[in-house]
């Protein structure tokens, strides 16, 4: 698109990827925060990928503050509005 969203949405697959990486490599909880679970959990982003500019350095999108540990229920709650995080 000229609008340049088409290839700030073909980075989306290249930030989440690095969002796992840089969450794994923290100390933050290696388990959903809401439940505890943790024999699987998806690295979240408290801030939409979406609601940031197109110009928006992958480094602040993947900022540590802006992601958590959430079980797959939990992220769903988180994507369709049902879970506020405190």
């Amino acid at each position: 698109k000229a609008d340049g969203t088409a290839n700030f949405n073909s980075r989306y697959p290249m930030i989440r990827h690095y969002s796992r990486a840089a969450y794994l490599k923290s100390n933050k909880p290696k388990y959903c925060v809401e439940c505890g679970y943790s024999t699987h959990f998806d690295v979240c982003h408290i801030k939409d990928i979406k609601s940031f500019p197109s110009d928006t350095l992958i480094s602040k999108i993947n900022s540590l503050t802006n992601l958590i540990a959430l079980c797959k229920n939990h992220h769903w709650e988180l994507d369709h509005g049902y879970l506020q995080l405190n």
